[in-house]
């Protein structure tokens, strides 16, 4: 049966690990639902950028609030402005059309349409990472509509950057995204580290609605090298494992 996602991705805490030499897939000996949210992107509990700015859990998070999230130069404020984004537009079940048009200003680098905008902070890779991350959700989401070829190319490019924050954003990406061709990929990012990209890296798998994602982690669970890793991904197919698809975020398609 044919299955649609409702977004969800999830930020791992930080850890450092040495990188491995990718692994054959073996034969798949058993199917694994594994679901761990530690603290979710698009949803996330937001917090105040500053008194001096705004609380973004409020419905003052309008553009003139966003640039001054980016003119201050502070890329966790940013982060969590662009949560109040993702939250406001979710609650609100609209897209704000003011807001919409300068993300895809942001994106686009249209620097001359705002001038007053601190154009080395909104440039900046984790910044770029974000703002994709967030138009995908926002036509995930049903908000809408957009091409996302170039978003999903942009995230394969980007999965591998030296960055965590980037990279953790751009599976983000590829999760919402939901193609079984990016499969492969997330599985050999997963190989090649044993910490947190290792962990976002099952997480989107885990998040995906597709049967080849569901494969690959019971391929994953064969491959890796230590208790650590197995047992982080049976920790949460305990956790999960014996719940609905639906509750991992998927559900059917109506009349499939």
């Amino acid at each position: 049966m044919g299955i649609r996602r409702i977004p969800m991705t999830c930020l791992l805490t930080r850890a450092n690990a040495a990188p491995r030499t990718l692994l054959g897939a073996g034969t798949i000996a058993r199917r694994l639902v594994v679901a761990s949210i530690l603290i979710c992107l698009p949803m996330s509990v937001p917090v105040a950028l500053s008194t001096s700015v705004t609380d973004p859990q409020s419905d003052n998070m309008t553009v003139d609030v966003l640039k001054q999230a980016i003119n201050v130069s502070n890329e966790l404020g940013v982060s969590r402005a662009l949560s109040a984004v993702r939250q406001r537009m979710s609650r609100e079940k609209r897209v704000d059309p003011e807001m919409l048009g300068f993300l895809w200003d942001l994106w686009n680098g249209e620097a001359g349409k705002h001038p007053d905008l601190n154009w080395r902070v909104a440039e900046r890779p984790v910044t770029r990472a974000e703002v994709a991350s967030t138009l995908v959700y926002l036509s995930v989401r049903g908000g809408h509509e957009t091409e996302l070829a170039p978003f999903r190319e942009y995230a394969r490019e980007s999965v591998g950057d030296a960055n965590l924050y980037v990279a953790i954003h751009t599976l983000n990406i590829l999760e919402m995204i939901d193609d079984p061709d990016d499969v492969p990929l997330v599985f050999a990012t997963a190989l090649e580290d044993s910490g947190t990209k290792f962990r976002a890296a099952v997480l989107t798998l885990a998040s995906m609605c597709n049967d080849a994602a569901s494969e690959a982690l019971s391929e994953l669970w064969d491959a890796v090298e230590t208790e650590g890793e197995r047992a982080f991904i049976d920790e949460q197919t305990k956790k999960f494992g014996g719940r609905s698809r639906r509750f991992r975020g998927c559900e059917p398609n109506p009349g499939q």
